[in-house]
């Protein structure tokens, strides 16, 4: 009897691990690659891979290294110099912690004893919304015969400018816009 050691074949195709993932913005997830034969026996010479993301959600480096940017879904890529390519299921990533306010609208001129509404939005540091803070900051006003809500709601006062009045949000008490 003779000894007899089966091999793998050709690389056949390729496998991006993970394959399906949430990613959340200002983040980074590592990908690699699994290749197979015809037969879908493991080979382990993948060749050179390259990596590329599949729709504008942030960027890939030589190693595989995901850095997620813009909400949003996409797939990411790898390619093999052998000829061989592969391609993730959906990636989502899912926007960052909030990182900075933004005050609606930034300007307006509001009549004496009339009231408009002010709205604001937190977004992450790739600007991606995050969620409508309205409810959730600490407004003030500088006209001091005015008055805003804790809903944004902001009513002059009977004093008319000059000066300019402002109206500020304060989120956790650091991240600050005004309108």
């Amino acid at each position: 009897s003779a000894n007899m050691r089966v091999v793998p074949g050709r690389l056949h195709t390729l496998s991006v691990i993970p394959s399906r993932d949430t990613v959340s913005a200002d983040s980074t997830r590592q990908f690699s690659a699994n290749g197979f034969d015809i037969k879908g026996n493991t080979i382990s010479l993948l060749g050179n891979l390259s990596w590329n993301v599949i729709n504008p959600i942030g960027t890939i480096n030589s190693s595989g290294l995901f850095s997620a940017g813009k909400a949003g879904f996409g797939f990411i890529q790898a390619a093999s110099d052998l000829g061989v390519s592969g391609i993730s299921d959906t990636i989502l990533v899912i926007p960052g912690k909030t990182n900075f306010i933004d005050v609606l609208p930034p300007e307006d001129i509001v009549a004496e004893q009339t009231s408009h509404p002010y709205l604001a939005y937190g977004y992450d540091a790739d600007s991606n919304l995050v969620r409508n803070l309205t409810d959730s900051v600490v407004w003030t006003t500088t006209d001091t015969s005015g008055s805003i809500t804790s809903g944004g709601l902001y009513t002059a006062g009977n004093q008319p400018s000059p000066p300019d009045y402002y109206v500020k949000a304060i989120y956790h008490g650091t991240l600050a816009d005004s309108g």
